[in-house]
């Protein structure tokens, strides 16, 4: 991330952050019963970098709320990160956070010198994402059979085949039902999918309910990932 520290620029013009981004997308696949281990079925290298600016209030770079709002509307309004869930929890480190922060602390280090005065203030952050989506199996797996399943309950299934608790236990979400109609709380046969890839009372097997996803069609393993 570049951006002025030291004398401002004398130059008339506006204030602006301007953010270049390259994003390669990685294409994952936690599979049912894979003891949560993501295998890496492809990756798409980055294309040519994408380059979006924002024109802001020089005063925007005095406060960290409003220059990380600035960041965020920069980062959601590039091309290569339209279609990807931007939340703070999917970023190992937040970037609108870290721009926010970084630029903050350069303007404030000016400032406190007298070296900003009203002239404009300007950055440029050249920014490498990586995208890492996950087709996770044992989850797709528990909504197919919490939607679409519609047998119905042996009216003696009473209790979860994996815990033996009671199925209806005050707390628990609606049981799921398998399609061999061996009923489970949703929380035990989740937990079950990650390990296993039958049903855990009568060993149907389960693999085949749900089909691979699209871009998991040339079956090409180029290696793990944790």
């Amino acid at each position: 991330m570049e951006g002025h520290r030291g004398f401002a620029p004398l130059d008339e013009g506006p204030s602006y952050l301007r953010l270049t981004s390259r994003v390669t997308v990685r294409y994952a696949w936690r599979r049912l019963g894979g003891g949560g281990v993501d295998e890496l079925v492809r990756a798409e290298p980055a294309p040519e970098p994408d380059s979006e600016q924002l024109v802001v209030d020089p005063s925007d770079f005095l406060d960290y709320d409003r220059t990380r709002l600035v960041a965020w509307r920069l980062f959601s309004r590039l091309p290569g990160l339209r279609g990807l869930d931007l939340a703070p929890s999917n970023w190992y480190m937040f970037a609108p956070d870290e721009v926010a922060a970084r630029i903050l602390r350069d303007v404030r280090w000016n400032d406190a010198r007298g070296l900003c005065g009203g002239h404009c203030r300007r950055f440029a952050l050249d920014m490498h994402v990586e995208a890492t989506l996950v087709f996770n199996e044992p989850k797709a797996l528990l909504r197919y059979c919490s939607e679409e399943v519609m047998q119905t309950l042996d009216p003696r299934a009473t209790v979860c085949g994996i815990c033996s608790d009671g199925l209806t236990s005050s707390g628990r979400t609606p049981p799921v039902n398998l399609p061999c109609s061996h009923a489970f709380h949703s929380q035990c046969i989740t937990r079950w999918f990650f390990k296993g890839t039958a049903c855990p009372v009568c060993r149907h097997d389960l693999r085949t309910l749900v089909a691979a996803p699209p871009w998991a069609s040339t079956g090409h393993v180029v290696g793990m990932a944790a």
